[in-house]
């Protein structure tokens, strides 16, 4: 039964730390499109994450996680904000 536990748990972070990054990339693109600049998100979640990084957040995997994701989902977002950006610019 420990070994079901421990797979449950690892299951549950990384898909839970999968939907927290969505989340937080949805947000932060949604955001910053308000105000017609969605390429403004990316660093914005980069430096949340960056300082998020050295404190006692760190403690968690499942942040640690969740940083890592919003990371990547960041620097995948960007090219799609600067052409969102391109193309309503006019």
């Amino acid at each position: 039964m420990t070994l079901l536990e421990i797979l449950g748990g690892a299951f549950v972070d990384v898909v839970g730390s999968l939907l927290a990054a969505f989340l937080l990339c949805y947000l932060g693109w949604n955001a910053f499109k308000l105000v017609h600049h969605p390429e403004i998100g990316v660093p914005f979640l980069l430096c949340l994450g960056w300082i998020s990084l050295p404190h006692h957040l760190t403690a968690s995997t499942f942040v640690q996680m969740v940083v890592v994701y919003t990371g990547v989902g960041a620097l995948i977002l960007w090219p799609v904000g600067r052409k969102w950006y391109r193309d309503h610019s006019s």
